[in-house]
């Protein structure tokens, strides 16, 4: 007998999707463009005890020496991988989500070209 899958609506990002955030408002703002130019991928969720908002941690590949030299980047292990880098994030803070990759960086060099063209 046959199954029709059935497909779910996620209104909110789910583990392995790739993301697009945006900050503002950092003091340091070479990882404020960093983090709102880069692709990224949500690798946990958790509750935050202070104020009962979930927390994304994302991992970013490809992180300059300079940036990873301050607290706002960390290093953690997985099974799979030995040391990733990753940031905390609200869910205020991600802009767009997607399980497609390709999907995510195309969001990202338009909103890139826009910025570049003052568009």
């Amino acid at each position: 007998m046959k199954y029709i899958k059935t497909f779910e609506n996620v209104k909110e990002p789910q583990i392995g999707d790739y993301v697009l955030c945006y900050q503002f408002g950092l003091i340091n703002k070479e990882i404020e463009n960093f983090i709102n130019s880069s692709l990224g991928k949500i690798v946990n969720i958790y509750n935050n005890n202070i104020n009962n908002n979930k927390m994304y941690v994302v991992e970013y590949k490809n992180v300059p020496k300079n940036l990873l030299q301050n607290s706002h980047f960390y290093k953690y292990q997985t099974p799979k991988r030995s040391s990733n880098t990753a940031r905390n994030l609200s869910r205020n803070e991600i802009i767009f989500w997607n399980k497609d990759k390709e999907l995510v960086k195309n969001k990202i060099e338009i909103i890139n070209n826009v910025k570049k063209y003052n568009l």
